[in-house]
């Protein structure tokens, strides 16, 4: 082999793993076939690892979504983003692929790392990083495991491995083996509709709003799926109706119980200091009201904390139900290599003489309970 052809397999194979490396397959594949030197190629990931954080603007790509009533002209950085997060899918300009990095949100400047430059170019953002604020679930540390897919089988143990004490050196422990099963789960996709104004996206503020909303819908769809999911009509099957919790009468609801939902998930094993309450505001409300003891002057529900464990709220909780348990022996499955996918409707001719373009948000996830005695549900609570 030639010493040039050396040289240009080694460009080839270098270029390659950068792209891989910073997640900019495609890119990678254009600088081979254009002859980009390494140096050349190692200059464009980075200002495109930057642009991936700072510079994506949803409100300059959704801009162009008006300029065409069919194909919208997608440049630009925006445009060059959106056709590397496609990768291998090929690029669809009213179906975006958006990974959850690309849904950071910040005002901070790149110049120094304490003033916002250790949040540039940072492959770290994941689903958790983002979802936590906006999730009762997420925050309560839910398992998350991402990039799923297809269909998943989770292996649960169904009995647990005995002890055994040695009374001395030559003595030996019978065997034991746990029992061992499986929890079939596949995507289910919630869908969530959004609609942006030509004058709306002219504000200066848009920029984060978009991302705000996108992620605060992604987090509504978990909530949704984890907390009060039916199992039926494409639905997960959420820890309210899952059999094997601890079912408590919620009814005349007290600290009593509250004290015994907490203790119900201890006994099987849940970890105690992760241990937590949700329920709607309305329940809170109630709860919040109502005395451990007549005249005491103290809660059940009180600096949110219940049965001193700590206590949330989330709209996505079924009415009159409190749950208790440890969120940690849950598992939440995302599905597809990006975070979230957008579609867009342009072909509703009133909505487009309206200046209105409509956006469905769609997210692929289903959730899993390996342990469900680990979490107690009380219903009907009054």
């Amino acid at each position: 082999m030639s010493r040039s052809a050396v040289l240009e397999r080694d460009r080839a194979a270098t270029i390659i793993q950068l792209g891989a490396q910073f997640g900019l397959g495609q890119l990678a594949l254009e600088a081979v076939r254009r002859g980009t030197t390494i140096t050349e190629f190692q200059a464009q990931a980075a200002q495109r690892a930057v642009a991936d954080r700072s510079g994506f603007s949803f409100a300059g790509a959704l801009r162009a979504m008006f300029e065409d009533p069919r194909t919208p002209k997608l440049g630009g950085i925006e445009g060059d983003l959106l056709r590397e997060y496609a990768g291998g899918e090929g690029f669809d300009p009213l179906t975006w692929q958006i990974p959850w990095s690309a849904l950071v949100t910040r005002d901070l400047n790149v110049g120094a790392g304490s003033a916002g430059g250790f949040l540039v170019g940072d492959q770290r953002i994941t689903a958790r990083d983002l979802l936590r604020p906006h999730s009762v679930v997420v925050s309560g540390g839910i398992e998350i495991v991402d990039n799923v897919s297809e269909g998943a089988a989770v292996p649960v143990g169904s009995t647990t491995t005995s002890i055994a004490w040695l009374a001395s050196e030559t003595d030996s422990a019978s065997p034991s083996t746990p029992a061992m099963l499986q929890i079939a789960a596949a995507p289910k996709i919630a869908v969530g509709l959004l609609q942006f104004s030509r004058r709306l996206l002219q504000q200066a503020s848009i920029e984060s709003f978009v991302r705000r909303e996108l992620i605060k819908t992604a987090a509504t769809a978990v909530d949704a799926a984890a907390l009060g999911g039916s199992g039926t009509s494409g639905e997960p099957l959420g820890i309210v109706n899952v059999a094997g919790a601890n079912a408590v009468d919620g009814s005349s609801f007290s600290h009593a119980k509250a004290v015994a939902m907490k203790g119900a998930c201890a006994n099987a094993n849940a970890p105690d200091s992760e241990i937590t309450f949700a329920a709607p505001p309305a329940v809170r409300e109630l709860l919040e009201l109502r005395e451990l003891t007549s005249g005491s002057g103290q809660f059940v529900w009180k600096n949110d904390r219940v049965a001193d464990r700590t206590a949330t709220v989330s709209t996505s909780m079924p009415a009159a139900t409190l749950t208790a348990g440890a969120w940690s022996t849950a598992t939440l499955l995302l599905y597809g290599r990006r975070g979230v996918q957008l579609d867009f409707n342009r072909f509703d001719s009133a909505l487009f003489r309206a200046g209105i373009l409509q956006c469905r948000v769609l997210v692929a996830c289903d959730v899993l309970f390996p342990q469900p005695a680990a979490f107690s549900v009380a219903s009907s609570i009054s």
